[in-house]
C-alpha cells in the first residue's frame, strides 16, 4: 500500500468527517467536530439565519461528498473556497489558534487536490480538444444511486429536527452512518473481487 495514498485516505476522512459533523452539528446546536453550533441563533437577530442554514448544508454535502471515495474529487474542489471563506473570517475575528488550525485543513485539501491533478488538470490546458469527445465513464450508476439515498438520510436527519425537532430526526444519524458504511464495504470488496479476477486469455 502506498504511502501516498495512505495520506491521501487519512486527508480525504478526516476532512470529510470533520464537514459532516459540523454541518450536522449546526442543525442541532452542537459544535460538532469543527465549531460553532451557535450559528443559527447569531445569524437570526439579523435575519441571515438562511444564509446560515446554507453554510450548514454545504459543509455536510461536502463533507459527505469527501467520504465517499467516487464523489471525493468533486469534495474537494467545492470544500477549498468554504476553507478559504473559513480562514478569512477567523483572522479577522482575531480567534488565537484556529487559523493555524484551518491552514492546516487548508493544505490536506491541497493535497487531495494535486493527488487527483490528473482529473483536474484540462482546467489549466489551453487545448481541450481531445477532451469534446471523451464520455462520462461510471464503473457502476447503482452504487451511485446506493450513495445518493444515504446522502438523503443525513439531510433528512438535518431537515427534520431543524424544522420539526422530530426525536426520529435522531434516529437518522446513526442509520445513515451505518448505510454509508454498509454500502462503502460492499463497493470496496466489489472493486476488490474484481480486480483479482485472472485475466481472459483470448484465442487467436
Amino acid at each position: 500500500m502506498r504511502l501516498s495514498w495512505i495520506v491521501y485516505t487519512g486527508c480525504r476522512l478526516t476532512l470529510g468527517l470533520i464537514f459532516l459533523t459540523s454541518g450536522l452539528g449546526k442543525f442541532y446546536g452542537d459544535s460538532g467536530l469543527m465549531g460553532p453550533g451557535w450559528l443559527f441563533e447569531r445569524l437570526r437577530p439579523y435575519g441571515l439565519e438562511p444564509y446560515g442554514v446554507f453554510i450548514a448544508t454545504s459543509q455536510l454535502v461536502v463533507g459527505y461528498l469527501l467520504l465517499v471515495r467516487r464523489f471525493a474529487t468533486l469534495g474537494a474542489v467545492m470544500v477549498l473556497p468554504i476553507l478559504l471563506n473559513i480562514l478569512v473570517i477567523v483572522i479577522t475575528l482575531h480567534w488565537q489558534g484556529t487559523p493555524y488550525v484551518v491552514a492546516v485543513f487548508l493544505a490536506m485539501n491541497c493535497y487531495l487536490l494535486a493527488y487527483d491533478f490528473h482529473k483536474l488538470k484540462f482546467l489549466i490546458s489551453e487545448d481541450t480538444s481531445p477532451l469534446r469527445s471523451l464520455p462520462i465513464v461510471r464503473q457502476s450508476r447503482q452504487f451511485d444511486a446506493l450513495y445518493a439515498v444515504g446522502l438523503f438520510f443525513f439531510l433528512g436527519s438535518a431537515v427534520l429536527h431543524y424544522q420539526a425537532n422530530w426525536a426520529f430526526a435522531h434516529w437518522l444519524k446513526p442509520v445513515g452512518t451505518a448505510y454509508l458504511l454498509l454500502v462503502a464495504g460492499f463497493d470496496w470488496y466489489r472493486n476488490r473481487a474484481g480486480n483479482r479476477k485472472p485475466p481472459v486469455h483470448r484465442n487467436r
